[in-house]
């Protein structure tokens, strides 16, 4: 994953760059350091695809609730 993609996830499930880091337990300059690298850590990867698909199941079970009801 380049830093573009990253960025775009990150638009996409409404999270900054300070809160990937929060999430993460790291320095918001890690992640500028990626942005210099154009380099993203597989740790980092596999967390932002992992709040990518948790978003995408929240909204199809919101999706589900609102067709059948409580």
């Amino acid at each position: 994953m380049n830093f573009h993609e990253f960025e775009n996830i990150l638009k996409k499930i409404k999270l900054t760059k300070q809160e990937f880091a929060n999430f993460l337990d790291i320095d918001n300059t890690t992640i500028s350091k990626w942005k210099n690298n154009k380099y993203i850590p597989k740790y980092a990867e596999i967390a932002i695809k992992y709040l990518l698909n948790l978003q995408k199941n929240c909204i199809e079970f919101k999706n589900i609730k609102d067709k059948y009801g409580n």
